[in-house]
Parts: structure tokens; C-alpha cells; sequence
């Protein structure tokens, strides 16, 4: 059975994504900016991630406001592509003793930033295994800070992760499943 790919406009900003779950096409979202200011204090996240979650792909949104966040519990094998997105008024989550906050395989691929915030955006830094590539708008690579003992948790292996043509926009090629669909296609 061929399952549709969910669209989905959210007026409140940078939820919380999908916890736990696998297999999931997002495609064509767009989480909006505040229209009020948060509360004081809050929680803010955006595109999350976490509890084993695998084989989840967002692809083709806009961003106004939020992150990519991972929350920790060792979400792997995730796809985040041809993104648009201004890093802010969120934070990544999960509790210290939640281990690392990657699994391995993640991917964000053909990502624009807006503002030049690195936090949860190029990530070769911090998630094992795991490939950015054609990320734009970042003055320099890293995780903004993840890779600190401190805040990344349990992970203590190497790295062996990749950074590929970073600051380069991918044009047509900034949407991998596409790519992928058309390679397979042949």
C-alpha cells in the first residue's frame, strides 16, 4: 500500500517532530514565525527527531523560525533536504544523560540558512557517520557548539563524517530524494 506524503502549513512555530517514528515523508511544509512573542522561558524547538527515530524525510520547506533538533536517543538514517530555514528562537533538546544527540546516517542535504546561525545545521562535527552537503548561508562549518563534551553526550568514537561542498548552492540538485528518484528511475 502506498502511503501519501503528508503537506502541512503549522501557524504555531517550531514543534517538536516526530519521536520514535520511522518512514515518514514530509514534504512542502512551512512552519510560520511568531505572531505574538513566545513566553518568557520557553522551549522552543522545530524539525525534531529523536527516540530511534529512522527513515524519516523532510524535504521542501521553509523554515521562518526554529531548528533542526534531534533531542537526543540516538536518531539515525534521517534525511533534511532543500530546506529553507532562519535558525532561530529555538534550542536543541533532550536530557543530559540521553546519550549523544545523533545517531549515525544523518543527512541534511541542499540546506539553506537565512542568518548565519549554525546550531543543529552542519553537523559533520557531531553525527557519526553522517553527510551535509551544499549548506548555505553559514560564515564557517560545525554543529554551533554541539561537538563540546559538555552538550554532545555519550559519544566517545570517531566521527568518520563528511562535509561536502559547503557554502556551494546545489541548484536543482538541493532536493536528494529527487535525486535519488531520478538515479533509480534509470
Amino acid at each position: 500500500m502506498k502511503q501519501e506524503p503528508s503537506r502541512a502549513t503549522v501557524g504555531i512555530p517550531a514543534p517538536s517532530g516526530p519521536g520514535g517514528c520511522q518512514d515518514n515523508l514530509i514534504e512542502d511544509f512551512h512552519l510560520e514565525d511568531f505572531t505574538v512573542p513566545a513566553v518568557r522561558g520557553s522551549v522552543l524547538h522545530g524539525l525534531n527527531l529523536e527516540g530511534l527515530s529512522s527513515g524519516n524525510v523532510y524535504r521542501r520547506g521553509l523554515m521562518e523560525t526554529g531548528l533542526f533538533d534531534t533531542h537526543r536517543q540516538l536518531p539515525f538514517e534521517n534525511l533534511r533536504t532543500d530546506i529553507t530555514v532562519t535558525n532561530k528562537d529555538a534550542g536543541v533538546g533532550g536530557a543530559g544523560d540521553a546519550g549523544p544527540y545523533f545517531g549515525c546516517r544523518i543527512v541534511h542535504w541542499g540546506i539553506r540558512v537565512t542568518n548565519d546561525k549554525n546550531l543543529g545545521m552542519e553537523v559533520s562535527d557531531v553525527a557519526p557517520a553522517s553527510l551535509t552537503a551544499g549548506i548555505t548561508g553559514l560564515t564557517s562549518p560545525g554543529s554551533g557548539g554541539l561537538d563540546k563534551p559538555s552538550t554532545h553526550g555519550s559519544f566517545t568514537g570517531d566521527i568518520e563524517s563528511e562535509s561536502l561542498d559547503f557554502g556551494t548552492d546545489l541548484g536543482q540538485g538541493s532536493d536528494l530524494l529527487d535525486l535519488q528518484r531520478a538515479i533509480a528511475a534509470v
